[in-house]
């Protein structure tokens, strides 16, 4: 077989190798093929390192020699390492060998060369007049390879998903890694690592990071460093998207998947995220929500897991339910008290009596769900106990989301309302400071149907949103909307209406002004809504009940006259005095706001009380069940007839009998087919 002559190569191995092969055509063989790989670049071509004795290394770049570099690459770099520790432990060996690791090429120094050559990278770029110190017993010393951190980057993004971001990022940076130096985690790189570790915390899944396995441990090999910097660089993107800009709980703007969030943000969260740098750890901390309800959720949340195991064991409760009276006797009584000792609240005998410690047990728990503490279990108490533990956690999870998804934190607003559907209560803001809060009663959850607009489902919901508070009406009417008419009021006598002050202005029911109006004395109408709006009502026992999901969609705010005058005192519109003048006068009165109040309109079902404490309200609409069960966006309502959705007394209607009958006009039909007369 004709050999090549690299005999100082061999030599320097040989010894080794003969102990591994008992053979030296195989040793041979063997670092022919080490040459070949070392003294080729990625694309086959020769690299100028040193001066060989043999003629030109193109003769070895046969198709096989390109095969055998790839297949002996292990074998290469545990040969060339155990080459290094024999020369650590013999130095008397020849001058012309030097010890090397397998990341580092070494050079033969010729008689007297002009240049000498070193390489910088596996890619074969050199440096040209970088000549290696001498040792003073002649051997070369090592060289260590310059980093060049911009191609290692590039490699570790190949085949990456969203590349394109993450190179953006660097781009923007100056394209050095971000989060290491000379192979070891800067302190910020270890600050972020460690946000990144402790999402699910937030509620969020570490999987989707890619950083659970990360070790802090140094390393000399650059393609590593870079590709763990490249993990970080696509956990902070990840970070500041789900903090600033996904909308994963949303109920009807749902952000469905991180590609169709960076799609349509990716230039912003890219742009975001390096405004953060260099204190990029700070600038992440820096996206929680400074709501004092976020930080107690986070602590809450691992307490209830940790209730997890044994959640099914939670004693059932019968959808049966009546008022009881202290000293009662009743087989629900018992029921009540083996759910309630369940979570902690009852430590007595189950002997279903409706005694001084199950009350003071009812009570308890129905101060942690924002109930009225009557301690009596009825309805709505019997309703709440259904809560499981499992739904509790996914609440916890759930009001994470919705903070750090809420509209007036992302608009940083300073002067606003904000309703919160779930907890029925709202809130209004100036200069940041709470000023104002009130009670509200909101949509309900029934299924309805619009006749007019051939829609049914849940059609009395008060929706999400956002919109603006632009006029305020003293002393209103109500035009009742027309599936009001053709519904609650469909049959109703003349005599019943004139008795609630209703009476016709043509195809139109109109509600007189006064304190009969179930609009009561003010309303508040809002930007862009569909006829939602937020209003003062005639009957104001309702804001002491537990059960403040009544209306048709709009918001019943207790104390509205309070929050009317708040708002035209201040805007200067009017006076105490006149405010109350115009009241008396009882008739209709609208006063433009010259600069309109932002209403965000939001759903958290965790609050806090007076104290501090926690304070779990229904998830009305179920919403956060379903974000759960990751089935959001959620329908609200379907077509006339559809089966999904329909409530009593609508029927069952096939889709192209509907498209029929719809094309011919007039109101829904309530029965089909249609009865036919003889």
């Amino acid at each position: 077989m004709e050999l090549c002559d690299h005999s100082l190569c061999i030599e320097s191995v040989s010894a080794r190798s003969q102990q591994w092969f008992g053979g030296t055509n195989y040793v041979h063989m063997l670092v022919c093929l080490f040459c070949i790989f070392g003294c080729f670049d990625d694309q086959g071509m020769p690299e100028k390192i040193g001066v060989y004795p043999t003629a030109s290394l193109t003769s070895h770049r046969s198709e096989s020699a390109t095969r055998g570099r790839k297949a002996v690459t292990s074998l290469r770099r545990a040969s060339l390492e155990t080459e290094g520790d024999a020369l650590r432990r013999a130095p008397s060996e020849t001058e012309e060998d030097v010890p090397t690791k397998s990341h580092v090429q070494h050079t033969r120094v010729a008689a007297a060369p002009a240049e000498v050559r070193v390489p910088t990278g596996r890619t074969g770029e050199l440096h040209a007049g970088a000549v290696p110190k001498l040792a003073a017993s002649g051997r070369e010393q090592q060289t260590k390879r310059p980093r060049a951190p911009g191609q290692h980057i590039e490699r570790a993004l190949a085949g990456r998903h969203h590349a394109r971001y993450i190179r953006a990022l660097y781009d923007r940076l100056g394209g050095d890694l971000l989060f290491h130096q000379d192979g070891v985690l800067t302190g910020t790189g270890r600050s972020v690592l460690a946000l990144l570790q402790d999402v699910a915390s937030h509620g969020l899944s570490p999987a989707d990071y890619g950083v659970a396995a990360y070790r802090d441990e140094d390393s000399e090999d650059v393609s590593r460093e870079a590709a763990r910097d490249v993990a970080l660089a696509y956990g902070v993107l990840r970070y500041v998207g789900d903090f600033n800009y996904a909308l994963w709980a949303h109920p009807f703007q749902t952000t469905r998947s991180w590609a169709e969030l960076l799609e349509n943000f990716g230039d912003d969260i890219v742009a975001f995220a390096a405004e953060m740098f260099p204190s990029v750890d700070v600038g992440l901390k820096d996206l929680w929500p400074t709501d004092p309800l976020y930080a107690k959720v986070r602590k809450a949340l691992p307490v209830f897991q940790s209730k997890l195991p044994g959640w099914r064991q939670q004693p059932a409760l019968s959808w049966r339910w009546k008022n009881f009276e202290p000293g009662d006797v009743h087989w629900l009584i018992g029921d009540y008290q083996r759910r309630l000792a369940f979570d902690g609240y009852y430590t007595g005998p189950v002997n279903r009596t409706l005694d001084e410690e199950t009350i003071r047990a009812v009570k308890a728990f129905q101060k942690d769900h924002g109930m009225v503490e009557d301690g009596q279990p009825g309805k709505t108490t019997n309703w709440r106990m259904k809560t499981t533990r499992r739904d509790r956690v996914n609440q916890l999870r759930a009001t994470l989301f919705h903070l750090r998804e809420s509209q007036s934190r992302r608009d940083r607003a300073t002067t606003f309302v904000r309703v919160n559907v779930a907890g029925a209560d709202m809130q209004l803001f100036e200069d940041g400071r709470l000023v104002r809060e009130h009670r509200v009663v909101v949509g309900n959850n029934d299924l309805e149907g619009n006749r007019q607009r051939w829609r049914q489902g849940h059609l009395n919901r008060t929706p999400v949103m956002k919109t603006r508070l632009y006029e305020v009406v003293l002393n209103p009417v109500w035009i009742v909307p027309k599936r009001i008419k053709t519904g609650e009021f469909a049959g109703k006598s003349a005599g019943y209406l004139q008795s609630k002050g209703i009476h016709a202005k043509g195809d139109v029911l109109v509600q007189s002004a006064g304190a009969h109006n179930v609009l009561g004395r003010v309303k508040f109408l809002l930007e862009r809504t569909n006829a939602i709006y937020m209003h003062d009502t005639n009957r104001p026992h309702l804001f002491e009940t537990d059960d403040r999901y009544r209306s048709h969609g709009c918001m019943r705010v207790s104390e509205a006259l309070g929050l009317a005058r708040h708002i035209l005192t201040k805007s200067g519109q009017l006076t105490d005095t006149s405010f109350d003048a115009v009241l008396a006068a009882g008739k209709r009165k609208k006063f433009a706001l010259e600069k309109p109040i932002d209403v965000y309109v939001e759903y958290v079902a965790t609050g806090l009380d007076d104290s501090g404490r926690l304070v779990f309200h229904p998830d009305v609409y179920g919403y956060d069940a379903a974000f759960a069960q990751g089935k959001l966006p959620r329908r609200g309502n379907v077509r006339w007839g559809a089966n999904a959705l329909r409530p009593r007394g609508v029927p069952q209607i096939p889709f192209r009998a509907y498209e029929s009958l719809y094309a011919a006009g007039g109101l829904a039909p309530l029965t089909w087919p249609a009865p036919t007369s003889d």
